[in-house]
């Protein structure tokens, strides 16, 4: 396992292995110092999020035009992020940005003795260090190594020049090529490889910011990065504001950069086809770290003879049938992602089906794997409790397992669990215990409400207890029991920014459902709405007052009319129609309900087959 692949296991990975050789050589000190720092990250996220909490307040009065308030609270506001700051960055900054800027002494002085400083001074003094360890926590002299250390991996503290795009017209060819060649030198050596193995995919692969992250590394924010400097571009026709599907550049792919990527050092992935065919070495002795599923009939067992000491990754990007033999998962003890799954974007007629689930089975053991994603995948009837049992994951990818029925009965095992898929998975009409419990959980989608004894975990305890969750779907099933008050809890839920709502049954008893939205929230999007009218929770006076929403989804169901009835006006931007059959509405009519509107997309509503529109 890579100690850069997953930042909050790394220290316990080093513990670990540190255990190996301790009769070896005593390694005391090291070993004391490790153990002080075992929630370090855990820490440095945590101040994270509170940051980015204030800064979310601050540009939501701002965007609701709430000046007054702003304006009478900036003291209060300012506060908080200098001491929000003052948690994530060395002292020293502090001091001198202070002094640079003219503020108060009291801030100076605080930056100056930071209690980042203290805290590490006391551990220091506390655990017998030598004054040298303790002078320098003090001092809060951190090196500029510890500075480039928050970068992400591959990226140095240097500006790098952006790639071109490939229709850039004012730069001829050459020149673009050439600043390609410089982008690619400036990139540390594991993001070169990562780099060059971009290229194997197709041409029009269309990609999700998710999969990209993945493909690089799950826990550094790469597709930015990489979107700026136009390695991938977004794909489509541009009048959509939100880029959300990418592809490669195309000027990649140019014959005169085919050397550049041909790099010396052993490549980073091996490919199914070229290792079932090769004759000059056998896989055995190769040993790449990631396996990438390119064949359309795919056989992993001992005789593959693939190394499986050093693989960390496996990647569907072309298998449809999938045969694993008996062992030969259990023996890939390093997994830290295992995407079986379907990959690209554009791919959901992509059919992927395993040969038995047995595979599964034998994960029960892989305490390093923090990536499943069996997306899209047929013949998958039962998750089996082995998986329950891996308590490192992180990611949890069922999407569209048509064939899935049953679930594990309980789930709280998977504590440090933050992304939940169970979305179109429509023959579970049940949930597990303990959803509740899975405190980290940023995304949950697919959460099924059925009838009291198939729901052991209502949406309310979900309010209640998922602080974290940033993107929630959920689906109403049939013979749904909907508790008072359940869709109201969701007001709580104060990081949600997405939220989507499914009726999975065309009941008059649903329509009625008073729902609460957080101010947090920027999309909604409703699925089969019975109802024929604007829902009374969905009135603009009935939102909250500083609600940052941005987009409205509306897909399917019987809605007639858009019409609220009121004077106030909704500020979404974006609004998206779709399959709906009984719906009459045109472009002058939506820019009188939305005055802020700048794009629209319509597709099969009653008067308009399709419509797309964009103010720019």
């Amino acid at each position: 396992m890579s100690i850069r692949t997953n930042r909050f296991k790394a220290v316990d990975r080093v513990l670990k292995d540190l255990e190996r050789v301790e009769k070896e050589g005593k390694l005391n000190d090291l070993k004391s110092e490790l153990n002080k720092i075992k929630e370090v990250f855990l820490k440095v996220k945590e101040n994270e999020e509170e940051l980015l909490d204030t800064l979310a307040v601050v540009d939501g009065y701002i965007r609701n035009k709430n000046i007054a308030k702003l304006r009478e609270e900036e003291g209060h506001f300012c506060q908080k992020i200098w001491n929000s700051t003052l948690k994530l960055l060395p002292a020293a900054h502090h001091a001198q940005a202070a002094a640079s800027s003219g503020q108060s002494s009291h801030h100076a002085q605080a930056a100056a003795s930071s209690g980042q400083s203290s805290h590490h001074a006391q551990a220091a003094a506390s655990s017998g260090q030598s004054s040298h360890h303790a002078q320098a926590a003090a001092s809060s002299g951190q090196s500029s190594h510890h500075a480039q250390a928050a970068l992400p991996s591959g990226q140095s503290s240097h500006h790098v020049t952006p790639l071109p795009s490939s229709t850039t017209p004012q730069l001829h060819q050459e020149e673009d090529l050439q600043i390609i060649k410089d982008y690619y030198n400036s990139l540390g050596r594991f993001d070169k490889r990562c780099f060059s193995s971009l290229l194997q995919f197709p041409e029009n692969a269309v990609f999700k910011r998710r999969e990209i992250s993945f493909w690089f590394s799950p826990f550094d924010q790469v597709v930015d990065p990489l979107l700026e400097g136009k390695v991938i571009v977004p794909h489509g026709n541009g009048k959509s504001p939100i880029a959300s599907k990418f592809k490669i550049n195309p000027l990649l792919r140019h014959k005169s950069l085919s050397p550049l990527f041909q790099n010396e050092q052993l490549p980073i992935c091996g490919y199914y086809s070229q290792i079932k065919t090769s004759s000059s070495s056998p896989a055995s002795d190769i040993g790449y770290e990631r396996l990438v599923l390119d064949q359309r009939k795919i056989k992993l067992s001992d005789g593959f003879g693939f190394k499986s000491n050093r693989c960390y990754y496996i990647y569907n990007v072309g298998a449809s049938y999938l045969n694993f033999g008996p062992g030969w998962m259990a023996k890939m003890k390093d997994l830290l992602v295992l995407q079986l799954g379907r990959w690209t974007k554009d791919s959901p007629k992509h059919h992927i089906e395993v040969d038995s689930e047995e595979f599964l089975k034998e994960l029960s053991g892989h305490e390093y794997l923090f990536c499943l994603s069996l997306r899209g995948i047929s013949r998958i009837f039962e998750l089996p409790p082995s998986i329950v049992k891996i308590e490192s994951l992180e990611t949890l990818d069922l999407k569209a397992c048509h064939n899935l029925e049953t679930l594990p009965s309980d789930i709280s095992s998977l504590r440090w669990l933050r992304y939940l898929n169970l979305s179109e998975c429509y023959l579970l009409d049940r949930m597990p215990k303990g959803i509740q419990n899975l405190t980290w959980l940023e995304v949950l989608k697919g959460f099924v409400l059925g009838s009291s004894s198939k729901t052991p975990c209502r949406i309310s305890d979900i309010a209640a207890r998922l602080k974290r969750l940033e993107r929630l779907s959920i689906r109403i099933g049939s013979g749904a029991v909907i508790q008072e008050g359940e869709f109201e809890s969701l007001e709580k839920l104060r990081r949600l920014e997405r939220l989507k709502i499914s009726w999975g049954v065309f009941d008059t008893r649903y329509i009625d459902i008073q729902i609460s939205v957080p101010s947090s929230l920027k999309k909604l999007h409703l699925e089969g709405f019975p109802g024929q009218n604007i829902p009374e929770w969905l009135k603009p006076s009935k939102l909250p007052q500083e609600l940052e929403l941005r987009e409205l989804h509306i897909t399917g169901g019987k809605l007639k009319s858009l019409d609220h009835g009121e004077n106030n006006d909704w500020g979404v931007e974006m609004v998206y129609l779709k399959y709906l059959k009984y719906l009459d509405v045109d472009l002058e009519h939506l820019r009188k309900l939305f005055p802020s509107l700048r794009y629209v997309e319509i597709k099969q509503i009653l008067n308009q087959p399709y419509l797309e529109w964009s103010i720019n």
